[in-house]
Order: C-alpha cells, then structure tokens, then sequence
C-alpha cells in the first residue's frame, strides 16, 4: 500500500487535517502529534474518513471515524484503514510546523 497525500492543513484547536488516497480509497483525516482517548485506539487519528472513490463524485463511505466509529471498516477496509493511521501518526510526528500547513 501506497499513501498520497494531496492537501494538509492546520485544523481548528490544533492537529492537522490530511486529505489524500491509499490503496485507491479516498480519506480526510484529523491528526494529533500525541496520542488521545478520542483517537482511534487511543492513538493521534481523531477523526477519519474513507471513501471507495472521490466524495465529489459519489463515492461510497467505507469507514466513519469521529471520536467513535460511526461506520466500522468491513474486513476487506480494515486493512487499510490499519494502515492509513499508522502512516499518518508517523506523518505527524515527523512533520515540522510549516508542513503542517503546506498544501502537497
């Protein structure tokens, strides 16, 4: 698997918002440099968002995560979503403020 991320950005009272595609799914995603209790498993992915093609043109909600699983990953998702959040944690940690803020 392959992560492309295509837009980065500062969200509202911190982290950072990551947009881009892994494995020919689509995501958006809010990311924390330090583990939280509202992250998926505890750990930086507070909010994520999958979607089998771009949302724009009606692709499908595979995964819904917002402090909670709203839409669970089946098991053909789930690797991926394992996956993107690991990738992204790594991300953000590595990250300096300016990429946090710059557009890829």
């Amino acid at each position: 698997m392959e992560i492309r991320v295509t837009g980065r950005h500062g969200g509202l009272g911190g982290g950072t918002w990551y947009a881009g595609r892994v494995d020919g799914y689509h995501f958006e995603a809010l990311v924390f440099g330090e583990p939280s209790q509202y992250g998926i498993d505890g750990g930086q992915v507070s909010k994520l968002y999958l979607w089998t093609g771009p949302k724009k043109k009606g692709g499908q909600e595979a995964a819904v995560f917002e402090r909670g699983w709203e839409l669970e990953p089946n098991d053909e998702v789930r690797p991926v979503v394992e996956f993107l959040v690991r990738e992204l944690s790594r991300l953000e940690r590595e990250a300096t403020p300016d990429e946090r803020t710059k557009v890829q």
